[in-house]
């Protein structure tokens, strides 16, 4: 009987695995086999489905690394270490310093961009430039 689990046992394990899948798949794409667009589609259906995953048995797998009773663990080729990171909410400080700031440099910011040729700060003197725009075409692909 087909599971989803044995589905997934058919993808790459290993790091070294997913690079030959990824170079095979590209080949393929690349020599004109499937539509690259309708790749690029069901790629990212992958992609949201594996984070959805991800995000699902993610207390389950912290737990299951904390079996091994190391902070640092190898599994399936992967380094995996258990570990943490610290974020910080300025918003709930309630410090108008703190506000006054942020809506400062959104209102400079918002002015650099209307920047068309270099001008002179009226203050400082200093000349300011507009700011550098990059622009990176990408497919936004709504599910």
């Amino acid at each position: 009987m087909e599971t989803t689990l044995s589905t997934l046992s058919t993808f790459p394990e290993t790091q070294s695995q997913a690079i030959e899948f990824a170079e095979k798949l590209t080949g393929e794409v690349l020599a004109g086999l499937k539509d690259p667009l309708k790749i690029d589609i069901q790629l990212k259906i992958l992609s949201d489905m594996f984070s959805k995953v991800r995000e699902n048995i993610k207390e389950l797998a912290l737990k299951e690394a904390e079996k091994y009773g190391e902070k640092t663990i190898e599994v399936n080729g992967a380094k995996v270490t258990l570990t943490g990171k610290s974020t910080y909410d300025y918003k709930s400080c309630n410090y108008s310093k703190w506000n006054e700031a942020v809506r400062a440099k959104e209102d400079i910011e918002k002015m650099l961009k209307s920047l068309t040729s270099v001008m002179a700060d009226p203050q400082t003197g200093e000349e300011v430039l507009p700011p550098i725009k990059k622009y990176s075409p990408y497919l936004k692909i709504e599910l």
